[in-house]
């Protein structure tokens, strides 16, 4: 057996049932609905590297402002203007109108990303990527083409990206489809269960560990992503979490 490096995701909870993190060099997709806390999952995975591991991390935003985006990533704790400066944290804000260039800048990015030693990449989102193609073919020769392009970065990376149509019971699937492409796929819900919403993380697959297939209860405090096992402590946590912070 070969031991396989892994990193922290800044989700102790998480850390725990991949068997220690995630594994170095991964490509993970991040899935889920419209405000299920993908986008803060990936800022909870640069603060781990930037504040515990002294990582630089590199945000390609297609959607994403940089400004407010930074601003949520000050509410965790980071001093943005401190760590842009220091090339800590390098954003880079990339419009959907100019997205099929980017392939055209691979080898640039590639270039920057080994000058300021990046360590961990989050790409959000992904999804206008499966909208670039005319037909499957096409659509499915890119994403690889891209997903060979990032393995050559040598670096850990998440790919946000919005959920496709699937049935309740069926395994979750994005609309691009890249996540039959990478080495991992995390589904992010939201459901509404007796007229409250209940938010739930599900590992779909993650090449290099070993996990017990369920659906593990979470909540989004000040902080990011808390994983809940159980109701009960659910509930007591989250009031006391909830009241410490202002929201009771």
């Amino acid at each position: 057996m070969i031991d396989m490096e892994k990193i922290k995701s800044g989700i102790k909870e998480l850390d725990k049932i991949l068997g220690g993190g995630i594994p170095k060099e991964n490509i993970t997709v991040i899935s889920g609905g419209v405000g299920t806390g993908k986008s803060t999952l990936g800022m909870q995975f640069l603060e781990e590297g930037i504040k515990n591991n002294d990582e630089t991390g590199l945000y390609i935003s297609f959607e994403e402002k940089k400004i407010p985006t930074l601003k949520h990533m000050q509410e965790l704790g980071l001093n943005i203007k401190k760590l842009e400066e220091e090339k800590k944290l390098i954003f880079i804000e990339f419009p959907v109108s100019e997205l099929e260039q980017l392939f055209e800048q691979e080898d640039a990015i590639k270039t920057m990303i080994e000058t300021t030693d990046v360590k961990r990449v989050v790409i959000d989102p992904i999804t206008p990527f499966g909208l670039l193609q005319k037909n499957e073919l096409e659509k499915r020769q890119n994403l690889l083409h891209f997903i060979a392009k990032v393995r050559t970065w040598g670096t850990t990376t998440l790919l946000i990206g919005e959920d496709g149509r699937f049935k309740e019971n069926d395994i979750p699937k994005t609309v691009s489809g890249i996540e039959n492409f990478t080495d991992g796929f995390i589904h992010l819900s939201n459901k509404l269960e007796n007229r409250k919403r209940r938010r739930g993380l599900e590992i779909v697959k993650m090449r290099g560990c070993c996990f017990e297939e369920k659906i593990y209860d979470f909540i989004i405090t000040k902080k990011g992503i808390e994983i809940i096992e159980n109701d009960t402590v659910k509930t007591k946590k989250t009031q006391k979490i909830h009241k410490k912070e202002g929201y009771l």
